[in-house]
């Protein structure tokens, strides 16, 4: 007969309970990635108003969706954004996530790189090809380095190295950032 002494059991019980703890935690990620998703997919249909006009769902290493609309075709990379810090750039391909102008930490976003450097074959001679990152839900400031030791503000129509950014919470409350 196997009998548990209570060192044992209270070992037993930490390792489920850690397993639950870490299966939740992995469970509201994805959970809040799939929102993310429906959020911004159902932000940018309002987009598509008749048959000419349509968006695609892609969701590889570059973007995320296609908006093809009157006089522009969109690639559309979202940036999930949940810690609401400013997002600095400080290059083409180096976005730096930061508490506050004092904050040294390195903490870069992730997947800029892929879109960033994609070219962009200008087929289409009658609608311009954009490149157009939106951030999700939000950043507190949106910043680009100009040179060592100036910073300019980042608005939907700012050229940064051939693309646009912008928060989806500007998306929801400005109808002709996507134009």
């Amino acid at each position: 007969m196997f009998l548990f002494n209570p060192i044992m059991l209270f070992a037993i019980l930490v390792v489920i309970v850690l397993v639950l703890f870490i299966a939740v935690i992995i469970v509201i990620g994805i959970v809040k990635k799939k929102k993310m998703y429906f959020n911004v997919e159902q932000t940018l249909k309002k987009y598509v108003v008749n048959d000419l006009f349509s968006l695609k769902v892609v969701r590889n290493s570059c973007y995320d969706y296609i908006l093809d609309i009157k006089n522009a075709i969109y690639y559309i990379k979202v940036i999930p954004h949940f810690s609401n810090d400013e997002i600095c750039v400080n290059n083409r391909i180096k976005w730096q996530i930061r508490n506050g102008s004092f904050d040294d930490s390195v903490r870069m976003v992730d997947g800029i790189e892929p879109l960033m450097n994609m070219p962009m074959n200008e087929d289409n001679k009658n609608k311009k090809m954009k490149k157009l990152y939106i951030v999700y839900p939000s950043a507190r400031v949106l910043l680009k380095y100009i040179n060592e030791c100036e910073m300019e503000f980042i608005y939907p129509d700012t050229d940064v190295y051939g693309a646009n950014i912008v928060n989806y919470s500007q998306l929801l409350s400005e109808e002709n950032i996507i134009k």
